[in-house]
């Protein structure tokens, strides 16, 4: 049950130890295209301020506690999490941003990603309202902007665009090893 908690640990520990250094430590394209290619990790690890961690850390362990299943593999989260940094960071080339700070990009990604997963495991009724609402806020923030009131908290514009690339990105994931995983079962019968 413990080694449950160490990835959350892991986590919450490393983005509060790195809060001072988000300047150093940004997703920042020019510095990306230079060469410091741990920027695409590290971006998503440092915040602007301690409000923007708060928030980022707090929906993070909702989303753990509502996704957490327990007999998956212990790795299955910081495999994902990780597969999301890298795939996400990359995809954020490909955007209008210059800077980005922050892991609600990687929360949008989880939250597709497990989401789909309560699907497949027929958990119809939550795997839906997690679908559907995750679909309604990123069509909302693409229509209308992030919100105001955030902006001024964590000083800084909501990554709107972070949030659609992230969710896209662990929808992508999911669907990518689902089909892997079906195709593996398909030989198992063969």
């Amino acid at each position: 049950m413990f080694s449950r908690y160490i990835y959350l640990l892991a986590i919450i520990s490393l983005t509060l130890a790195l809060l001072p250094f988000a300047q150093e430590l940004s997703w920042d394209r020019n510095a990306i295209h230079a060469g410091e290619y741990w920027r695409l990790i590290s971006g998503h690890l440092v915040h602007t301020n301690l409000n923007h961690w708060l928030m980022n850390m707090i929906t993070f362990v909702l989303v753990f506690s509502v996704f957490y299943i327990r007999n998956q593999h212990p790795l299955h989260w910081p495999g994902v999490t990780v597969v999301l940094i890298l795939i996400g960071g990359t995809a954020l080339l490909f955007s209008s941003y210059r800077n980005y700070v922050g892991f609600s990009g990687v929360i949008h990604g989880l939250i597709a990603y497990w989401g789909l997963n309560d699907l497949r495991l027929k958990r119809y009724l939550t795997g839906s309202l997690i679908v559907a609402g995750l679909s309604s806020k990123l069509i909302a923030e693409q229509l209308f902007g992030g919100s105001e009131q955030i902006t001024r908290l964590i000083a800084a514009p909501v990554a709107i665009d972070a949030h659609l690339i992230f969710a896209i990105t662990g929808a992508v994931l999911f669907l990518v090893q689902w089909l892997i995983q079906a195709n593996a079962n398909q030989q198992d019968f063969d």
